[in-house]
Order: C-alpha cells, then sequence, then structure tokens
C-alpha cells in the first residue's frame, strides 16, 4: 500500500514537472514571437518612412 502511494506522488511530481516546462518553453516562444514580430514592424517603418 505505501509503495502505490509513493508511486502515486512521483507520478504526480513528474507531472508537474512536464507541466512547469511546457509553460516555460510556450512562454519563450511567444516571447520570440513577439520580438520577431517588433522587428518586422520597426523594419517595415523605417523602410517606408524612408521614402
Amino acid at each position: 500500500m505505501a509503495t502505490e502511494h509513493l508511486q502515486a506522488r512521483e507520478h504526480s511530481t513528474a507531472s508537474l514537472g512536464a507541466v512547469v516546462a511546457s509553460v516555460v518553453i510556450l512562454a519563450g516562444l511567444a516571447l520570440g514571437a513577439t520580438l520577431a514580430i517588433s522587428q518586422v514592424v520597426d523594419l517595415a517603418a523605417w523602410a517606408f518612412g524612408r521614402q
């Protein structure tokens, strides 16, 4: 009985770690996309403002 409880706790901890890791990765991707879009907008503003 104690072994089953320990395995459930380890599974829960591993699941929580996976969720936290995926949130960190998604936040990094969102930040990267935001920065990339910002660079494209700045480049477009520079290109069209130069005419």
